[in-house]
């Protein structure tokens, strides 16, 4: 009869447990995207004590190809992205404290979002984002990670304030490695495939982060294209040929342009959320029934989704409604309210 397994191997490593220096910090990541939620759990995973997750938008059908973190139950219920996946790290790493804030990164609160932090992970895909939180960043000195993708391609770059390079100086080898070239992938391979570069892209991230956090000591942009084997990297040499000229330099923050800050405060159509009231229950199949002048795009026991007007509508049997493609609060609140009086 062999002998019962035991949690270790007689002579195995013991496990390592987390370095307090991680246990006693605080990550900020923007974006819960599939780039965005793979770093945090990676950095869930590795101990960091505190993750704040901050994005505005809700999970879609569409974003079960990609995502790792999120189920069908999560696009079945549109639930918002930083819920969701903080729900999921909690369950693989109980011991961190995740904190979702349901916003978009802005002018107005940026520097609150990022306040306490000693490292952030920008995982969005606008520049404007990424010159806020350069901006907040340099402010604090706070050391940032920025991680995006372009189709099959992940490009992930680490920024240590007050330090040069900026963003800005960035920019150039950003914008040349994520260009990508002409794709001979069929379309359900390049989804593959670029599921696997928001892996590698968040994978990246947290080694950059893990880096910055641990030792102070990680630049330079690095690219990977998923589905080839050479690795392409690029390192940012401040003063080098062709290197912009930048404040960072001098040691003096970058002021935005007044074209940088229009970027800056131009959001995407995002997702307004209504909450239930008190007590509402909604039959939605006979929801779906009587909607006139709406083209019903999905419909189940716990939501219909419909689409009009530029719009489209999510109402949930518990009541809770979801506005997304509106141009402002108040195009979405009326919206809301048509749908709620059906």
């Amino acid at each position: 009869m062999s002998e019962p397994l035991r949690p270790e191997a007689e002579g195995a490593a013991p496990a390592t447990l987390p370095d307090p220096r991680l246990a006693a910090a605080e990550a900020v990541v923007v974006g819960c995207g599939a780039a965005g939620s793979a770093a945090a759990e990676g950095l869930a995973r590795a101990g960091v004590g505190k993750l704040t997750l901050v994005d505005l938008d809700v999970v879609l059908h569409r974003n079960l190809a990609t995502h790792s973190l999120v189920s069908v139950e999560d696009a079945e219920r549109c639930r918002e992205k930083a819920v969701a996946v903080a729900d999921a790290l909690r369950t693989v790493a109980p011991d961190v404290e995740v904190v979702p804030v349901v916003t978009e990164l802005g002018l107005d609160n940026a520097d609150e979002l990022l306040a306490g932090a000693r490292l952030v992970v920008d995982a969005t895909d606008t520049r404007g984002a990424h010159l806020l939180v350069d901006a907040a960043v340099r402010r604090s000195g706070t050391p940032w990670v920025l991680a995006r993708t372009e189709g099959r391609i992940a490009v992930v770059a680490a920024f240590h304030p007050p330090a040069p390079p900026c963003v800005r100086c960035a920019s150039g080898a950003l914008d040349s490695l994520a260009s990508p070239p002409e794709d001979p992938w069929a379309r359900a391979e390049r989804t593959a495939l670029a599921s696997s570069a928001a892996r590698l892209a968040g994978a990246l991230a947290v080694e950059r982060g893990l880096a910055l956090l641990l030792s102070g000591v990680a630049s330079g942009v690095v690219a990977v294209r998923a589905g080839t084997d050479p690795v392409a990297v690029s390192a940012v040499e401040p003063g080098g040929p062709g290197f912009p000229p930048c404040p960072c330099l001098f040691g003096e923050v970058p002021v935005p342009s007044e074209e940088e800050r229009s970027g800056m405060e131009r959001r995407s159509p995002g997702a307004y959320h209504f909450p239930a009231p008190p007590g509402a229950r909604v039959d939605v199949r006979s929801l779906a029934l009587r909607l006139t002048g709406w083209r019903v795009v999905r419909s189940s026991a716990l939501s219909v989704t419909v689409q009009g007007e530029g719009a489209s509508v999510t109402r949930f049997a518990d009541g809770r409604l979801v506005v997304r493609g509106a141009v402002d609060p108040r195009r979405a609140r009326e919206l809301a309210a048509r749908l709620t009086k059906v």
